[in-house]
Formats: structure tokens, C-alpha cells, sequence
């Protein structure tokens, strides 16, 4: 799978969910892509739920999984001042450090000298999860737009832990009242075995490479499982409210998008989910919503591509072909022989291809189901077209999440008064030469 940037502007004024449905309307314009669109993911803000789901070119109007995972997180941590405050103190601790030249100048020497020791005695210095450090470590910030930092904040903290802590000893003028007491360095610990799952998640669904919608409801299930285990073995109680409501939280924030239908239909096209067992999951629902979309999936793809016919499966296309080529004369007709005798014939039914598919086995997870289809288009015509459109819808905004990053690369204090047609152009190279590079290769091959 391949993601491509189509347009990047600027948005003036309001920000409307007219406004940004006249931008979708303004991209689909541009590349005659009218009749192409068949479905919108968004994070939740209103406007751009509104925007999208308001527009005559999209079909259907998806949220970015791993933007309602971030807002349940938020949820849950703000139910619990204690552990709120724990995300403050845990902030202000590391921000006194990277701010202070002097403070991760010896952070980084202690680290340094703890790691050149343990080479030494041949016992390589361990992190919290057990992992060797080979480098020193910097710490990380927690940034409110990117997605799991709180995350990523605490579990460098207990990543560097012990080097933090004699930091702190050696530098009591500065450090003394923003250093963590034992008791939330242990809130600290158990907040990662929380979030970690999380974390895991959103990697796992943000990325653009290979389809990843299919992977929403087992993945989810999953980590509810997880979750539960996690709460399970939480000695802090204010730990284990967080928990719990990080996973009502994602059941409650998560529930439609489980419902939806093409979410259903992409798992039950993946071959590489469909075979498996899902706890908590109706897999007759899922078979259920596919019979249904095949049926009139013929006709609703020919209206999203703006065809007037209906798609045929290749056999029938090519029994029609056949037909039509027959031009011989019929046969001269012979008397019948008193050794004729009639044969009973058993009209037997055609296989479908539902029926077929539910008979193949499924892949790894390692394995792209795009490629496993390619191979299997002959048999499965309508199938296969179904898993080209169902299984390239992404879980996750998560690739126009990161051309607001380009932006501000491009954007930089010595270039802001760049225009804004040159933005757009240099913004729309960055993301897309390498397609450009892929597409250039292959056609010299060719």
C-alpha cells in the first residue's frame, strides 16, 4: 500500500465543516476524482467530522482510532487528581533538566560512566524492562499533539531511572523539591503496564503501509483482554481506577467504530484475521454484513466509479465473449439411433465465491493480504475487487497527521514568508518523489 498527499492549502477564517467539505470538494475537483471516493477517516473534531460526513463524494465517514484512543487516555488520567498530578510533577522534573545545559550534561555522563562500568563486569546495564542500555539516554518531553507521549515520557523515566535519582541526589539545590517520591515511582511503573498496550495499539494501526482497518476490532479486543489482566496485578489503587477507565473508556469511545460496517467488512475480507479466534466476538455478524455488501457490491462499485453498468465477474464476462465469437453454423442435425438413451442429468449449483472463500485458510500477520489476493483475482472477481477498495481504508489520519509535521519543517523561522503555492508544491514533493521515484523505476524496467 502507498499513501499520496493530493493537495495542501491554507485555510482562512472559520473552520467549518462547510469549509472543509468545500476543500474536499476542491481536491476531488482537481484530480477528477468525482464518483472515486470511497470513504473518509478524520480524527473527532467536530468540523471535520461534520465536514466529511456532509460531502456528496464520500461514501462513508470513519474516526481516527488512534486519536479516540489519545482522548481516552485523557479521560481516564483526569479522573484521578492524584495521577493527574503525577503527569505534572513527572513533566516539571524533566523539563528542569532539559532546559538546564549543566543538568543533562551530567545525566548523560552518569549514564555514560554506569554503562562503561557494566561493560566491564560483562553485565550490560538494564532498563526497567529489562532491555540493555548500550547509549545514554535522553528525556522525553510530553507533547500534548503527539500521540502516546505521556507514554514515552514515563517510560524513559524508568528507563534512566536510577541515573535520574542520583541526579537529583547530587544536585539538591535545583532538583530537591521537583525529584519523585518511591511511591510515584511506582505509580510510574504501573502507569506504563497500563499505557504500554496502548502504545502497542496505535503503532500497530497508524501505520500506512499495509491495510490496517481489518486489524480494528481484534487488536482492540486484544488489548481490552490485556488491559484486564494488567488491572488485575496493579497494587496501587488510584492505578487500578485508571485502568478501568481506560478500558470503559476505549468500549465506550470505540463502540461504533466496531459496529461499522466497512470496519466489519475489511476484517472479514483479511486473511489474516478472519481465521482467528477473537474473544468477545460475534464472528456470525461479520459473515453476516460480507453476504450482504457482496450482493449489492457490484452495483454500488459501479456507481462509486461512476459507471453506468453493472461489474460482471470475469467468468461471466468471458462466457459472454465466447458467445459472441461463436460464428460456425450449428451442426447438421442426424436421426436418432435406437441406442440413444438419455442420460439423467443433475443440475448441479455453482459454487459461489463466498462459499469458496470460506474455505481458505488464513495467513500470517507478516503476510500482505493485498498480494494474497492479486494471486487469487481469477477466482474470486468480485471478492477481489471488494478487498482492493475495503482493505485500503487506514484506522488511523495518522499520514495527514504527518504532513502537518512536514509543514513545520518546511515552515521554518527563516522561511515564513515562503507562498503559498511554493509550500504547497514543496510539501507535495516531500511526500510524494519517492512514489514518483517507485512509479519512474518501474516503467524503465517495463
Amino acid at each position: 500500500m502507498r499513501n499520496v498527499a493530493l493537495l495542501v492549502t491554507r485555510m482562512q477564517g472559520s473552520h467549518t465543516g462547510e469549509y472543509v467539505s468545500d476543500l474536499l470538494d476542491l481536491t476531488v475537483q482537481a484530480w477528477e476524482a468525482e464518483g472515486r471516493v470511497f470513504a473518509a477517516v478524520t480524527d473527532n473534531g467536530a468540523n471535520f467530522v461534520k465536514g466529511a460526513r456532509i460531502n456528496s463524494h464520500v461514501n462513508d465517514e470513519l474516526h481516527c482510532i488512534c486519536h479516540t484512543l489519545q482522548l481516552a487516555l485523557k479521560d481516564a488520567v483526569k479522573s484521578q487528581p492524584a495521577l493527574q498530578q503525577l503527569c505534572l510533577d513527572a513533566q516539571e522534573l524533566v523539563v528542569c533538566i532539559r532546559r538546564s545545559a549543566l543538568l543533562s550534561e551530567e545525566l548523560h555522563d552518569i549514564q555514560r560512566v554506569a554503562i562503561a562500568a557494566a561493560s566491564v563486569r560483562d553485565s550490560p546495564e538494564e532498563d526497567a524492562d529489562g532491555d540493555s542500555l548500550t547509549r545514554p539516554l535522553k528525556l522525553a518531553l510530553n507533547v500534548k499533539t503527539r500521540f502516546n507521549s505521556l507514554c514515552i515520557l514515563f517510560s524513559r523515566l524508568l528507563d534512566v531511572k536510577p541515573h535520574v535519582q542520583r541526579l537529583c541526589l547530587n544536585n539538591p539545590a535545583e532538583l530537591a523539591d521537583k525529584a519523585l517520591s518511591m511511591e510515584q515511582w511506582q505509580q510510574v511503573e504501573e502507569l506504563v503496564a497500563v499505557l504500554s498496550p496502548v502504545k502497542q495499539l496505535c503503532d500497530l494501526l497508524e501505520a500506512s503501509s499495509s491495510p490496517s482497518l481489518s486489524l480494528l476490532i481484534p487488536l482492540v479486543q486484544n488489548v481490552l483482554q490485556i488491559l484486564y489482566d494488567v488491572q488485575c496485578s496493579l497494587k496501587t489503587l488510584s492505578c487500578r481506577a485508571v485502568c478501568e477507565a481506560v478500558r470503559s473508556t476505549i468500549q465506550q469511545r470505540t463502540q461504533s467504530s466496531l459496529q461499522d460496517r466497512t470496519v466489519q467488512v475489511a476484517m472479514a475480507l483479511d486473511p489474516r484475521v478472519r481465521t482467528k479466534v477473537l474473544p468477545n466476538y460475534d464472528r456470525a455478524v461479520s459473515q453476516h454484513t460480507l453476504k450482504a455488501t457482496f450482493q449489492t457490491f457490484q452495483t454500488v462499485f459501479a456507481e462509486l466509479r461512476g459507471r453506468s453498468a453493472v461489474l460482471q465477474p470475469v467468468a461471466a464476462e468471458r462466457k459472454e465473449e465466447a458467445q459472441e465469437t461463436v460464428t460456425d453454423p450449428p451442426p447438421a442435425k442426424r436421426h436418432r439411433s435406437v441406442m440413444d438413451l438419455q442420460d439423467d442429468c443433475v443440475t448441479i449449483a455453482p459454487v459461489s465465491e463466498l462459499e469458496s472463500f470460506a474455505k481458505e485458510g488464513g495467513i500470517r500477520l507478516e503476510e500482505c493480504p493485498l498480494r494474497w489476493w492479486a494471486s487469487r483475482a481469477a477466482t474470486y472477481p468480485v471478492l477481489s475487487q471488494m478487498a482492493r477498495v475495503y482493505l485500503a481504508v487506514p484506522a488511523s489520519s495518522a499520514p495527514s497527521e504527518r504532513v502537518f509535521s512536514t509543514g513545520t519543517l518546511v515552515l521554518s523561522d527563516r522561511r515564513r514568508r515562503l507562498e503559498e503555492t511554493r509550500v504547497a508544491r514543496l510539501m507535495f514533493m516531500k511526500h510524494n518523489m519517492r512514489l514518483y521515484d517507485t512509479l519512474t523505476a518501474k516503467k524503465k524496467k517495463g
